[in-house]
C-alpha cells in the first residue's frame, strides 16, 4: 500500500488544520499524491519514464488571505513530501531580460530536497536524493504578477512565463517535480463554484478559465500544459468570525500560556470589528493575525501585573 491512509482520512486530517476550501482539498490531495504514486512506480515497480503517471501541474486562483500558501504547507506535512516556496518575482532577478535565474532556482531546488531528506533521517527514514527529488513539488506563489504586472516591459513577462516551461521539461530538475502556481487574479471569477468534478453535477458544469488566464496575461503555452485550475472559496464574514473563534485566537492564546495567567480577552463586539476591517483591508487572514499580534504583545508587556488585556480601546 503506497499510502498508510485513505484520501478520505487525508481529508479528515486536512479539514482539522485548514478551515474551507473543500474542494481544493480534494483535488490536491489527489493531485500532488500523484507524485508518491510516480516516486513508487519508478523506485519500487521500475516502471519506465514514459510509462509513469503524469506529474501536475496546478493553478490555484484565491483573494489575497485566503490561505493559499498555508494550505499547499497543511498538504505537506500531512502527505510528507519536500516542498519548495517562493515568490514568483523572486526567481527574476533585477534588471535581468533573460527571465527566470535557473541557478538560483537549482540552488534552492536542491537545497529543499537536501533539508527534507535530512529531517526524515532524524527520524530514522532514509530517501536517496534522487528519490526525494522525484517528490518534490514547487509551489510559485503570486504568478498573476507575471501576468499583470509588466505590461510595460513589452514581450519580458511573456518571455519570464515561457520559462516555466522549460522547467517543465527539465530532466535535471523537473523529472518527477510537481508545480502548483497561485495568485489572487483579481477580477476572473468563474461562472460557477467548482472548477473540478468535485461536487459539480456534470461534466459540463466545469467552467473553462482559459480563455480568462490568456486576457489576463497568461500565456497560452503555460495555461495549456496546466493539469487542472482551482478557485478557493471567497471567505465571507462567518467564515472570518468562525476562524478567528475557533482557530486564531486558541492558538494566540496557547502562545501566551508562557506568561502565566494573562489572557486576550476580546468580546464579541471586538470580534465584529476586527472583521470588518478585515474584509474591508483586502488582506484576509493576515490582517487578523496581525492585529492579534498586536493585543498579544500588549499582554505579554503587562504580565507581571497578571492583568486581562482587552482590546476594546484599541479596536
Amino acid at each position: 500500500m503506497i499510502f498508510e491512509k485513505s484520501n478520505a482520512s487525508l481529508l479528515a486530517d486536512y479539514n482539522k488544520r485548514v478551515y474551507g476550501h473543500e474542494t481544493a482539498k480534494k483535488a490536491l490531495i489527489t493531485l500532488v499524491s500523484r507524485s508518491k504514486m510516480r516516486h513508487y512506480q519508478k523506485f519500487h515497480l521500475n516502471v519506465p519514464d514514459s510509462e509513469l503517471l503524469e506529474r501536475c501541474k496546478v493553478l490555484l486562483l484565491g483573494d489575497s488571505g485566503t490561505g493559499k500558501t498555508f494550505l499547499v504547507e497543511q498538504l505537506a506535512e500531512i502527505l510528507d513530501f519536500p516542498l519548495l516556496c517562493v515568490d514568483a518575482t523572486q526567481l527574476i532577478p533585477s534588471g535581468n531580460s533573460d527571465g527566470i535565474n535557473q541557478k538560483k532556482f537549482k540552488t534552492e531546488c536542491t537545497r529543499t530536497v537536501t533539508d527534507w531528506i535530512a529531517s526524515r533521517k532524524e527520524r530514522g527514514f532514509t530517501h536517496s536524493e534522487s528519490g526525494a527529488r522525484n517528490q518534490l513539488v514547487i509551489y510559485i506563489d503570486e504568478i498573476d504578477k507575471l501576468a499583470h504586472s509588466f505590461e510595460s516591459s513589452g514581450n519580458w513577462n511573456k518571455h519570464v512565463q515561457s520559462n516555466f516551461l522549460t522547467l517543465f521539461d527539465n530532466h535535471d530538475e523537473g523529472a518527477g517535480v510537481s508545480f502548483i502556481f497561485s495568485g489572487a487574479f483579481s477580477g476572473i471569477t468563474p461562472k460557477i463554484k467548482h472548477t473540478l468534478g468535485f461536487g459539480a453535477e456534470s461534466v459540463t458544469d466545469v467552467p473553462l478559465l482559459d480563455d480568462e488566464l490568456v486576457q489576463y496575461g497568461l500565456i497560452p503555452e503555460l495555461v495549456g500544459r496546466l493539469t487542472c485550475i482551482i478557485k478557493l472559496d471567497t471567505f465571507k464574514e462567518a467564515d472570518y468570525r468562525h476562524i478567528l473563534y475557533d482557530t486564531l485566537l486558541p492558538a494566540k492564546q496557547h502562545g501566551l500560556s508562557f506568561f502565566n495567567d494573562v489572557r486576550l480577552s476580546v468580546s464579541d463586539k471586538d470580534i465584529s470589528a476586527l472583521v470588518q476591517r478585515a474584509l474591508k483591508s483586502g488582506q484576509g487572514i493576515r490582517y487578523l493575525k496581525r492585529q492579534l499580534d498586536v493585543l498579544a504583545l500588549e499582554a505579554e508587556f503587562n504580565y507581571e501585573e497578571d492583568t486581562i488585556c482587552s482590546p476594546s480601546k484599541r479596536l
